[in-house]
């Protein structure tokens, strides 16, 4: 583990707006919805640093899902991994980190790679110390949907590639320790965006830094604000307009 020795920011607080239109995950980021919702700049996890290898995310909810977009700039996507609760993390990957009572104790991981390979678990953190680590890769979502979109050939590593996207549904009945289900206006729980690209030099990319190569930080995940408000036409003419110039390269795998 690889700690920094410099200053990070304070902790990121993220405004999720509701949807009412509907997401359909087909990792096709074209939605306006998905227009409409500011992004998420990950950062360097070590440093707060700019990555070579740029990633936004997007968050949205309604009454049943909270969904969420990754957008990653790749020039070489790779994956080998297929199955469930596969080990991912070794390879390329995306993942959120969701403590919905806000306790810094226990959380739920999700992870997906470019293959469409999804990884589910609870999460016992009670030391925040990495050996003490208790993962729970017997727990599984019941009803989450997924999919992932590629600009290239995953299963070729060295590749000239362009990017994959990725896109959740996660099921409001897997937080069973929130305070309300569905969520209320101004509802807050904690949560962190990751990345893994892979490379000559490997490349780990947090929403909230945790300065050190371990993304297990639960005092460093960042805020998560559920808002009542919809997103409307107003919303997508401030918003980023990337999603429709950019996703829409992605070849399908979808779940």
């Amino acid at each position: 583990m690889i700690m920094s020795t410099l200053t990070l920011p304070d902790l990121p607080v993220y405004v999720c707006r509701r949807t009412a239109a509907g997401i359909s995950i087909d990792g096709i980021l074209d939605e306006p919805d998905w227009c409409a919702a500011e992004p998420m700049r990950l950062v360097r996890t070590e440093s707060g640093a700019v990555p070579e290898q740029p990633t936004h995310v997007r968050v949205l909810w309604d009454d049943e899902y909270l969904y969420i977009a990754f957008e990653c700039v790749d020039t070489d996507v790779w994956a080998t991994i297929d199955e469930r609760d596969g080990g991912l993390w070794d390879e390329e990957v995306v993942e959120v980190f969701v403590d919905d009572d806000s306790d810094s104790r226990t959380y739920l991981e999700y992870e997906i790679n470019p293959l469409n390979a999804l990884v589910d678990l609870y999460v016992l953190n009670r030391t925040g110390r990495r050996d003490a680590i208790k993962f729970m890769l017997d727990w599984n979502s019941s009803g989450i949907r997924h999919a992932v979109r590629v600009d290239g050939d995953p299963r070729r590593r060295g590749s000239r590639d362009r990017g994959w996207a990725a896109e959740w549904a996660i099921p409001f009945g897997d937080f069973t320790t929130a305070p309300h289900i569905p969520p209320r206006n101004g509802d807050a729980w904690r949560i962190n965006f990751y990345r893994i690209d892979r490379g000559d030099q490997d490349e780990y990319s947090a929403w909230s830094p945790t300065g050190a190569i371990n993304f297990h930080v639960p005092e460093r995940f960042g805020t998560l604000v559920f808002s009542t408000h919809t997103v409307t036409r107003k919303d997508r003419q401030n918003g980023g307009a990337t999603n429709e110039r950019y996703t829409s390269r992605f070849v399908s795998a979808d779940d």
